[in-house]
């Protein structure tokens, strides 16, 4: 959780902005990823099969059977690490999901959303940057009277 203190120090509007756009692209990624392994997944099972049945109905040499050993080793390996990274990502990926984070209609309103925020800020702290304040009554505070002005102003506003 994001203690007020620290909070406080990362308030910069833009920061918070990339933030939030740092996070949708993970969330973007990690639905890909998680996607694309179930996909793969698939296809080294079916890999898998084929290299079954052609052991199952051939006969081989030592050397044959050592390359055939290879290539299903690879595949089972390449299955092992997409299941493996799938089982960390299932969570987050089936609570985003859950939530209609993926629903792209509702996911590109909000980045375009942001987008405008993004702009908003940007607009806001450079106005911030230039305000400047014209004094209505001490016309002495006004930084562009010289000191030697300023100090004729008190006179005559003191005698």
């Amino acid at each position: 959780m994001l203690e007020e203190e620290e909070f406080t120090d990362r308030l910069d509007g833009l920061d918070l902005i990339e933030n939030l756009f740092e996070s949708f692209e993970l969330a973007e990624k990690i639905k890909e990823r998680y996607e694309n392994n179930e996909a793969n997944l698939e296809e080294i099972e079916k890999e898998t099969q084929d290299i079954l049945h052609f052991i199952e109905l051939n006969e081989y040499s030592k050397r044959e059977k050592l390359y055939i050993y290879e290539e299903l080793r690879k595949c089972r390996q390449a299955r092992r690490e997409m299941r493996q990274e799938n089982e960390i990502l299932m969570s987050l990926y089936n609570t985003l999901d859950k939530y209609n984070f993926f629903k792209e209609k509702k996911f590109k309103n909000l980045k375009s959303e942001l987008g405008n925020v993004r702009k908003d800020i940007e607009k806001t702290k450079d106005l911030q940057e230039k305000r400047e304040y014209t004094p209505r009554i001490r016309e002495d505070l006004d930084e562009g009277i010289s000191i030697k002005d300023k100090l004729k102003v008190l006179k005559d506003k003191f005698d």
